[in-house]
This record gives C-alpha cells, sequence and structure tokens, in this order.
C-alpha cells in the first residue's frame, strides 16, 4: 500500500514539474518575441484598455488622452466655470458641445486657458476661433475650429459666456468636451 501512495506522490510530483515547464516555456517565447515587427509579444507595443478591450499600440505612436468635460443646468450662467487643471505639457486636439435644451434667447460659450495667478477667463486666452451658441439646435453637436493648441503645466480650463441675464432666466442645458493629448 505504500508503494501506491509513493506513486500517486511521485505522479503529482511530475504532473507539477511538467506543468511549471510548459509555463515557463511559454513566458520564454513571449518574451523571447522583443523587437519583433507583430504588435503580439513584443515589447516596443504596449497594451491600451479602452472600454472593456484591449489593443497593442507601438510606444512610438502611442499620446495619452484625456477628455475633460463640463456641463450646466437650466437656470445657471456657467460662465467662469473650470473645467480642469493640466498637470502636464498638453497640445487640444478638438472641442466639441452640445445643446440639450437651448438657452430661450442669445447665449454663447467660449473655452479659454489661463495661467496659475491669471483669472480664467478674463486674463486667458480663446482656444477657438467662433463660440459655441448655447440658443443652438438641441441635440445638436457643435465642434469648434481649434485655433490655440498648446497647453501648459498648470494652466487652468475654464469657460467664458455672453448672454449673462438670459443663462439665469433661461432653460438652457448643454455641455462641451475638449479633448488633449500629452506627448
Amino acid at each position: 500500500m505504500k508503494h501506491i501512495y509513493r506513486w500517486v506522490g511521485f505522479a503529482c510530483l511530475m504532473l507539477i514539474a511538467i506543468s511549471a515547464a510548459a509555463a515557463e516555456d511559454f513566458v520564454d517565447f513571449v518574451n523571447g518575441r522583443a523587437g519583433v515587427t507583430s504588435p503580439y509579444g513584443a515589447s516596443n507595443y504596449i497594451p491600451i484598455t479602452e472600454a472593456g478591450f484591449t489593443r497593442k499600440v507601438a510606444a512610438s505612436t502611442y499620446q495619452p488622452q484625456d477628455r475633460p468635460s463640463i456641463g450646466w443646468p437650466a437656470g445657471l450662467d456657467p460662465n467662469k466655470n473650470i473645467i480642469a487643471t493640466i498637470d502636464q505639457a498638453s497640445t487640444v486636439k478638438s472641442i466639441v458641445g452640445t445643446v440639450d435644451t437651448p438657452v430661450g434667447a442669445a447665449a454663447t460659450v467660449s473655452v479659454y486657458k489661463a495661467g496659475t495667478g491669471v483669472a480664467c477667463p478674463g486674463g486667458g486666452t480663446v482656444l477657438h476661433t467662433g463660440s459655441f451658441n448655447a440658443n443652438g439646435t438641441a441635440n445638436g453637436n457643435q465642434t469648434l475650429a481649434v485655433s490655440v493648441t498648446a497647453l501648459s503645466a498648470g494652466d487652468r480650463l475654464c469657460l467664458g459666456t455672453t448672454g449673462g441675464t438670459n443663462w439665469t432666466g433661461g432653460v438652457g442645458i448643454g455641455g462641451l468636451t475638449v479633448r488633449i493629448t500629452t506627448p
């Protein structure tokens, strides 16, 4: 009976050893592919997970992206509201806004950047040409043409508006998103 237990124990140890060797061979195989032009297993590619799906991107072309957003409820003027404070040099790629419910009278929104110690929007710089029409067509996107792209660490993004009392007496609901990348 003791011999059976010894053989069973020996067989279990052999299975463990075989499994470990197979796992090491697989790891060596994947690690050995570093520098291969295929994105799978190569060290010059990085995994990016978005919406639950992972893909590999060449490290030399990857640019992290952020999309700071801000919205406004009915009856409030979003003037001077801060969208984000930038923590490293970045580039503005696009600005898109949507009117959910028009304000009901003339009202516009612009996106500004201002450095530390500078009033935003008062002393800031507008990042685009034209302005967002907060009294525009409901549920339609408006893309603003970006004219200033460089952001520095410490810059703040904020909103500047026109049509003051039209906001506070209106029913306007909407929002803006700024897409930025970092080197």
